[in-house]
């Protein structure tokens, strides 16, 4: 009889571990960029240095750095660093979101031999309206999965859970999604994670969830990290911790998850084991509200509505309530229709 699913996962997980564990003895550390010991003049940054030091400043959300950092490798001829920078741009880390970017560095990084660049390359060509994009990103994942390139076998578990290109296969979807989780892909971790908190092709287990959101956020996956903080906030698949909960959401907060923000905000002000920070709380609303996020409008909204932490404007309290309640959110909606607003 086969082991059920979560335990084959569990299983290669502990077996990824060992292997970094052991792979950390044996590698050196990685060098700073600095001035060289008992000398004057400058040490140069290697390519390696730059990709390390930019891909650290990447994952911390410091993005101006990891910009700067990542360009230089780039120019160095570091197609990983191609790579990172076409994720920038693909989600709008430190810079204006744009898929053409996006692709003109994955192009680029595919062409200098990086074969993640190759599977995000194929990733987002496979995600278009074309036929012939759709074909040529599906042999393109396909070539890099073929070349055991974890992010490749995420892509393509996700090409037949959606049915795009492929038929659609929600088995096949979750081997391949285990397989990458296996080999440490952080997005591979996050999806099933999320699967197995919502029962979706897999049966529900929310400890489950919470190994391998952990596993993903502690990589530095922003969407992990803000689901993270949610479930330990919530007590779901863990024990119900706010600190724990303010640390991860924090986390993708710095790094520009509205949600976070707009989550974390909330748990600041009406937190019952940490401490209240209510200006802080403003400070998060305020900026996810600007950039668009409906929860902080309706929060926001409120605390203008009522004189609250802010001082009062109703105009603009009920403009931002009603802006949220445009997207949708039912508790803005709500708001209104008790209020009469």
């Amino acid at each position: 009889m086969s082991r059920p699913s979560h335990l084959r996962v569990l299983s290669r997980l502990r077996a990824g571990a060992m292997l970094a564990a052991l792979g950390a003895g044996l590698l050196p550390a990685a060098v700073p960029i600095a001035l060289a010991a008992n000398a004057n003049v400058e040490t140069r940054a290697t390519p390696t240095q730059l990709l390390e030091e930019g891909r650290a400043a990447y994952l911390g959300g410091t993005f101006d750095e990891a910009q700067r950092l990542l360009r230089q490798a780039a120019a160095e001829g570091v197609a990983a660093a191609m790579t990172t920078l076409g994720e920038m741009y693909q989600h709008g880390y430190g810079v204006p979101a744009s898929e053409r970017q996006a692709l003109v560095w994955y192009r680029k990084a595919d062409a200098a031999g990086d074969g993640e660049g190759t599977a995000r390359l194929g990733f987002a060509l496979a995600q278009g309206d074309s036929a012939i994009e759709q074909r040529t990103g599906i042999a393109l994942v396909r070539r890099a999965a073929s070349a055991d390139v974890p992010f490749a076998r995420y892509a393509l578990a996700m090409l037949y859970h959606q049915g795009r290109g492929v038929v659609r296969d929600e088995a096949m979807a979750i081997n391949l999604l285990e397989s990458a989780v296996a080999a440490g892909d952080p997005s591979a971790q996050r999806t099933l994670g999320i699967f197995y908190l919502e029962g979706r092709g897999v049966q529900e287990h929310p400890s489950m969830a919470a190994i391998l959101l952990t596993e993903a956020a502690r990589q530095g996956e922003m969407p992990a990290q803000a689901r993270l903080g949610l479930m330990y906030r919530d007590g779901l698949g863990v024990e119900r911790d706010e600190f724990e909960a303010a640390y991860w959401l924090e986390r993708a907060a710095e790094r520009g998850n509205l949600q976070a923000m707009a989550q974390l905000a909330l748990l600041l002000a009406n937190g019952r084991e940490i401490p209240k920070d209510p200006a802080r709380s403003v400070e998060l609303l305020q900026r996810a509200a600007t950039a668009g996020n409906p929860l902080a409008q309706f929060e926001l909204g409120r605390l203008l509505l009522e004189g609250r932490n802010l001082p009062q404007d109703a105009k603009e309290g009920i403009a931002l309530i009603r802006r949220a309640a445009g997207t949708g959110l039912s508790e803005a909606n709500r708001f209104l229709k008790e209020t009469l607003l």
